[in-house]
């Protein structure tokens, strides 16, 4: 009996039962987010935070806001749902190093900010929100990254923290997909459809055109007990590439003066998927993704960039401009030949433009309207580039740079007025654009 007496606080501790109110193995952690970005505004609304014990594992995950300190959220997934209530509704959490309780201070809970709720049906959670969040005691790897249900896919980060520990599951192999959508028949998902568009690329189907980057940190193993250990603080940065396409074009108005009015373009080869751990990207499946440009000043492509953005309007008289556009997107992959036009590594261009009519027969028909479609197979101009890199095994590619430049150094888009004009064929190892068929439209 004193035998068995004295073995019963191990057992007590291994398998974590405890009849007092308070959990003695749950412990309040409240967390934080610095950002050093110069545009804030790409800056997620919210973070998934998943809190990963890594001896006698056990898994936590919380949706919590990025501008408030702490950041106030939700649980999106936890078994400790019957203590949470009292960290959320009685006491305001203690930001301080001295642990000591606030409620007994009498200070009230920090303005709840909006925090966008992100419990799936059918997975435990908690749909109330709270700052400070209960995790068992333990050592435990703690990682964020960018919550957006709207236009990403989080399956596989599900699938990691809903499993049991006897499937193996580790933290380094979760991943974000995008989601993607038909050009046609898309029940009006996809945002800023370019109207009359003909997809000359039928390879794959479109994400949104305005994705934001996705944002990651991790923090090295913690101890979290009842000290100072439980205020976790993430240095998110963007896990995405985010890429600065330019390009020229040029004008021949001698017969017909017109003006440009706006350009928007497609682009193809955006991996699907993105390793939160490693960043690892899925260059063997792809996406594509049309996107707005501005027209700036025509740049000497033998400069290196930045070039001057300041956007501008196109005039009768001008001959020559430049087009500038900004995306956040996992990489871009280069065709496997430079020959073709379908497939990765390829990018559409729709013009816009009006000039005089010379013949008009009525006052409403004074000015002509035309579309102008062309493409160009950047195969050249990324293998110079070497967006993203591959691993010494041969197995898997990341990117190479968070800030890379797509600068097009091949002869500009040469517009007539009427079509996009072919490139000469001799076109010394450079990329060349070519007119898309049948696209030449009278409005």
């Amino acid at each position: 009996m004193v035998l068995a007496l004295t073995m019963l606080p191990a057992c007590e501790t291994n398998v974590e039962l405890c009849n007092e109110p308070e959990h003695p193995h749950a412990v309040g952690v409240l967390y934080s987010f610095l950002w050093d970005e110069e545009d804030p505004t790409h800056v997620p609304d919210s973070m998934y935070v998943i809190a990963n014990r890594i001896i006698g594992q056990w898994k936590s995950s919380m949706v919590i806001g990025s501008q408030s300190t702490p950041g106030w959220g939700y649980y999106y997934y936890t078994d400790m749902v019957d203590m949470t209530k009292k960290s959320s509704n009685d006491a305001a959490p203690n930001t301080e190093d001295d642990t000591s309780g606030s409620e007994e201070e009498g200070e009230e809970m920090p303005e709840q900010p909006t925090v966008p709720l992100y419990v799936d049906k059918g997975v435990p959670g908690v749909d109330y929100p709270t700052a400070e969040f209960l995790i068992k005691k333990g050592e435990y790897k703690f990682v964020a990254f960018s919550m957006d249900t709207t236009e990403l896919i989080y399956d596989n980060v599900v699938d990691f923290i809903i499993s049991p520990p006897s499937e193996g599951k580790v933290l380094q192999d979760i991943y974000v997909s995008y989601k993607t959508y038909p050009k046609d028949n898309n029940g009006g998902k996809l945002r800023q459809i370019i109207n009359d568009w003909t997809d000359y690329n039928p390879y794959a189907q479109y994400i949104q055109p305005d994705m934001q980057p996705v944002y990651f940190d991790t923090i090295a193993v913690r101890k979290i007990d009842n000290g100072s250990s439980r205020y976790i603080t993430f240095l998110p940065k963007r896990l995405t590439q985010n890429i600065d396409i330019y390009f020229n074009v040029q004008k021949r108005i001698k017969e017909t003066p017109f003006v440009i009015d706006s350009i928007r373009a497609e682009i193809s080869g955006i991996p699907h998927s993105i390793n939160f751990s490693n960043g690892y990207i899925d260059i063997e499946h792809t996406d594509k993704m049309m996107f707005k440009t501005d027209l700036v000043n025509n740049f000497d492509a033998a400069a290196k960039p930045p070039y001057n953005n300041t956007v501008i309007v196109d005039s009768k008289s001008r001959s020559q401009l430049g087009c500038h556009a900004n995306i956040n997107v996992t990489s871009l992959v280069r065709n496997q030949s430079s020959s073709v036009y379908t497939g990765p590594g390829i990018m559409q261009v729709m013009i816009y433009a009006h000039a005089d009519n010379p013949n008009p027969k009525s006052a409403d028909d004074k000015v002509l309207y035309k579309k102008m479609q062309g493409k160009i197979n950047l195969y050249h101009t990324l293998d110079k580039t070497k967006l993203y890199e591959i691993t010494d095994d041969g197995k898997h590619a990341r990117r190479s740079s968070a800030h890379a430049y797509v600068v097009v150094k091949a002869a500009d888009i040469i517009v007539d007025g009427e079509k996009i004009v072919s490139a000469a064929d001799d076109n010394g190892g450079l990329d060349k654009w070519e007119p898309c068929d049948e696209i030449r439209i009278d409005i």
